[in-house]
């Protein structure tokens, strides 16, 4: 579910996916808040599962694909 990475500069970077939560209390149990809390980037999929526990400053980034097959991001 988290993995951990270190970049270039040595910061460290968390990839989640919430794909296979089934209710946001697994989340809590296994310290989801240490991670956000961490002064780290957390980069989430599926966050949409745990939407009312995700941090106040979260940016959320959707991607979609044109008819010219170019990606769209949209920042919110």
């Amino acid at each position: 579910m988290v993995n951990e990475y270190e970049t270039v500069s040595g910061e460290i970077l968390y990839h989640i996916d919430f794909y296979r939560i089934k209710k946001k209390e697994e989340v809590l149990d296994f310290g989801i808040e240490e991670y956000f809390f961490s002064g780290s980037y957390c980069l989430m999929e599926w966050p949409e599962l745990i939407g009312e526990i995700l941090p106040g400053e979260t940016v959320k980034i959707s991607i979609t694909v044109d008819d010219k097959e170019q990606r769209i991001l949209d920042f919110s």
